[in-house]
């Protein structure tokens, strides 16, 4: 009979599990059920008071306000954390209106900000432990001794796509156009070079982002936008002939994102910020930069590796060091 374990999640949605947030909580359940009896309930409340078990919390505001109602628990207590912890400062790389026009988006990250980290490692330190999925939160609280390090990602989702023989000489963006990922800083560089073809490769969800994007995209005429919500075999098309892939996030809305990994499964080098989560892993496919501006030269830097296999065996080396500690604090 498996080990009963409860995880805590506030409006899980199954459906979207292969996109942030949920992505990273759907692979670590999906590991879990493999040894465990995962139990999926919406709040604490829900959780037998006899229950002496582990209960896995997916770490978010709350906790850090109501963080005393858990001294009293029978239980052990696991916080899941994708949620970017950031300092006030880390906002002014966009700017005054860069920042107001993504408010809606940011305000949880800003009201984080303000709060003391030494309240939020207190927060942590009242744990049994800490998962972190990205590098640049797991080193931020150094001081942590129950911190464990893991990242979320399977490769071969593509269907055997990143076997794909074709001639790679395309520099794109991938993702919405959202400042805070870098979508301008992507098109000004996309403006400036020369000798490469250039894409923008975005969706639009809401109505208030497509006047954004006419706005950028009638000052790049030489650039190629691709819109629209593609299936995963038309996006696997449009990045076959990638060779590079500009992701200049400044600030994340949850941690380790997707796109990096799946990019470098498919053997494109991607030039992006530490917010990818994933920059101080040996290895890293591309080149890490600051979250200002890109050197126009930059491309000139990045060498082709189709295969990437280097990284992910580190990645591997990682997530194993992960599996062991956790089972062993059983």
């Amino acid at each position: 009979m498996k080990t009963k374990k409860y995880i805590v999640i506030a409006a899980y949605n199954s459906e979207l599990a292969k996109r942030q947030p949920w992505y990273s909580v759907s692979y670590f359940i999906e590991k879990l059920r493999k040894d465990y009896d995962c139990i999926i309930v919406g709040s604490v409340k829900d959780i037998p008071k006899t229950f002496t078990g582990e209960v896995i919390k997916v770490f978010s505001l709350k906790d850090i306000i109501t963080f005393d109602s858990f001294r009293s628990r029978k239980y052990k207590l696991t916080y899941f954390c994708s949620l970017p912890i950031y300092n006030f400062s880390s906002f002014f790389c966009l700017g005054l209106n860069n920042l107001l026009r993504n408010i809606q988006d940011l305000y949880r990250l800003i009201i984080i900000s303000l709060i003391p980290k030494s309240l939020i490692c207190n927060v942590f330190s009242n744990a049994d432990s800490v998962i972190f999925i990205s590098d640049e939160t797991y080193n931020l609280f150094s001081t942590l001794n129950n911190k464990l390090h893991l990242i979320p990602f399977k490769k071969d989702n593509w269907g055997g796509g990143n076997n794909i023989e074709i001639k790679r000489d395309k520099v794109a963006y991938l993702g919405p156009p959202f400042e805070t990922r870098g979508f301008d800083i992507a098109l000004n560089l996309f403006n400036k070079i020369e000798g490469y073809e250039c894409k923008v490769i975005t969706r639009i969800e809401r109505d208030s982002l497509k006047k954004r994007l006419i706005n950028y995209s009638n000052n790049s005429s030489n650039v190629k936008f691709i819109l629209g919500m593609l299936s995963r075999e038309e996006l696997l098309k449009e990045l076959s002939d990638v060779k590079i892939l500009v992701l200049p996030f400044r600030v994340v809305m949850s941690e380790l994102p997707i796109v990096v990994l799946e990019a470098a499964e498919l053997g494109i080098q991607i030039i992006t910020t530490k917010e990818c989560g994933v920059s101080s892993i040996k290895n890293f496919p591309g080149v890490i930069i600051n979250k200002k501006d890109i050197p126009i030269d930059i491309l000139d830097k990045v060498e082709l590796k189709l295969a990437n296999q280097s990284f992910f065996d580190e990645v591997e080396k990682i997530n194993s060091i992960f599996w062991s500690k956790y089972n062993g604090k059983d």
